[in-house]
């Protein structure tokens, strides 16, 4: 897998999970600290989160990394 196919569906996979919790990218963003912008950045596979966001998105989604790492197989 090319690196802007998997930002891609990384991105895919954040913006699913944080859908089904009923959060906008602005309230993952104020719980994150960060801008909107960046937000839908990572979502569109613009750019790659870090380990660090992949984990702090987990958090602020309530669920545990894997479950973001889970969705790239679907």
């Amino acid at each position: 897998m090319k690196k802007n196919e998997f930002n891609k569906k990384l991105g895919m996979c954040i913006c699913r999970i944080r859908l089904k919790k009923g959060l906008t990218q602005v309230d993952v963003s104020a719980l994150l600290g960060n801008n909107p912008q960046n937000i839908s950045r990572i979502e569109r596979g613009l750019i790659s989160p870090t380990l660090f966001w992949i984990f702090n998105f987990a958090k602020c989604l309530e669920i545990h990394p894997d479950e973001i790492f889970k969705e790239l197989d679907e």
